[in-house]
């Protein structure tokens, strides 16, 4: 599932294909999770091109990975 969560997010997902998997989001559990961790680790890496705050934004990506 991870395959497809990747590709969503890459955004190599048809327009069918996307209708089928975000339903299932909202169905399996598991998949939500890892989609959920997905969409935050993408996020968090988005972050570390801020400039600025770096040692805020280090400090966010280190708790985030100690969820995971």
């Amino acid at each position: 599932m991870i395959n497809i969560i990747s590709k969503y997010f890459a955004g190599e997902l048809t327009p069918k294909e996307i209708a089928l998997f975000l339903p299932e989001i909202s169905e399996n559990k598991n998949l939500k999770r890892e989609f959920i961790a997905t969409q935050q680790l993408m996020a968090y890496t988005d972050l570390l091109s801020w400039k600025g705050d770096e040692e805020k934004v280090r400090e966010r990506l280190i708790h985030f990975m100690q969820k995971v």
